[in-house]
């Protein structure tokens, strides 16, 4: 009983600010351009809330397929039974592991 109580408070949540980005959007005179910029909009918040209710009452988010390889955040993962990565050339150097040692700039004493 009150897990159906929290679900039912979630999606109240949901569609009042569902309504409040609405209620934004259609406020906004300067998404009258021609480009159906406000209906793209539109139908983006209807989806996301299409989602989002299907998430509440699923307890489920829809799968969604990782390039591994290509996308910056898991390229840096160790992914087991895969070789690593070589570093590109066009990779910054780390500077907290040179060994150099680090110039003193001189300031002048006028």
């Amino acid at each position: 009983m009150y897990e159906a109580h929290v679900k039912r408070e979630a999606v109240e949540r949901l569609t009042d600010v569902k309504n409040a980005m609405v209620a934004g959007l259609w406020a906004n005179s300067n998404l009258d351009d021609g480009k159906n910029t406000r209906q793209k909009m539109l139908q983006d918040i209807e989806e996301t809330f299409s989602s989002a209710l299907h998430e509440i009452y699923t307890g489920r988010t829809p799968e969604v397929d990782v390039d591994l390889k290509n996308d910056p955040f898991f390229a840096a993962m160790k992914i087991p039974g895969e070789e690593p990565q070589e570093a590109s050339s066009t990779t910054v150097p780390d500077r907290t592991t040179t060994t150099e040692k680090l110039r003193e700039i001189e300031v002048d004493q006028a």
